[in-house]
């Protein structure tokens, strides 16, 4: 994710990132077409925090794609915050991984999530890399 997005993120939810998450990972392992999909996630769980202790809140431990869907994993969640957890990443088995676009499961040996025309850009640049 560009840096400028993963700020964003930890800025709407400094609550849901406040240990060293960024410092150890730099930041969510998926592609920038999730974001939305991210920010309406960490929002929710930002404005449920602010109603809990401190030792009581939730804590974002890595956000990642694997096998085309995000995975967000966290410390101290409620059975609420999985199920909003769940929710966003169900999402994101339809939404291109690149462009946040309405997307489908496309695999090359590599599992992703994406439209038509970015799995074009994709093929061609796994062909470059010598991959296809």
């Amino acid at each position: 994710m560009k840096e400028v997005n993963a700020d964003l993120l930890k800025t709407l939810a400094p609550t849901v990132f406040r240990g060293d998450y960024w410092k150890r990972g730099g930041g969510p392992e998926c592609s920038d077409g999730w974001l939305s999909i991210l920010v309406d996630l960490v929002i929710k769980l930002e404005l449920r925090n602010a109603k809990r202790l401190p030792q009581d809140q939730l804590e974002a431990t890595q956000i990642k794609e694997k096998f085309g869907s995000l995975r967000f994993y966290v410390a101290n969640g409620t059975p609420i915050d999985r199920e909003d957890i769940k929710n966003a990443e169900t999402k994101s088995m339809d939404t291109c991984e690149d462009c946040g676009c309405q997307g489908k499961r496309y695999s090359d040996g590599w599992i992703r999530v994406l439209c038509d025309p970015c799995i074009i850009v994709w093929k061609e640049r796994r062909r470059h890399e010598g991959r296809n």
